[in-house]
């Protein structure tokens, strides 16, 4: 999985991969849903990414406690893609 990939969940919904990152040896995928046309929605989800027997499956990341840690990494990873782009 890269960022920018597309995923499909079992229901059928699909999201963009907007960033992953890793947070105390675990893998943090940052997603916004996107409509049939593929636009962005206003639905944003965390999800954890994990292996079992060689093949990667995602849960929905619920636990506050997590999202209060991660969230700050992604927004960081954020701000430092914009001030790349400004350094162009």
């Amino acid at each position: 999985m890269s960022i920018e990939d597309i995923i499909t969940l079992d229901d059928g919904s699909e999201y963009f991969v907007l960033d992953i990152t890793s947070y105390e040896d675990n893998k943090y995928v940052y997603c916004v849903e996107i409509d049939k046309e593929e636009k962005p929605t206003d639905n944003y989800k965390f999800f954890k990414l994990m292996l079992e027997n060689g093949e990667e499956f995602m849960e929905d990341v619920v636990d506050e406690e997590i999202i209060k840690k991660i969230l700050p990494i992604f927004t960081a990873n954020y701000l430092n893609s914009k001030n790349d782009e400004q350094d162009v």
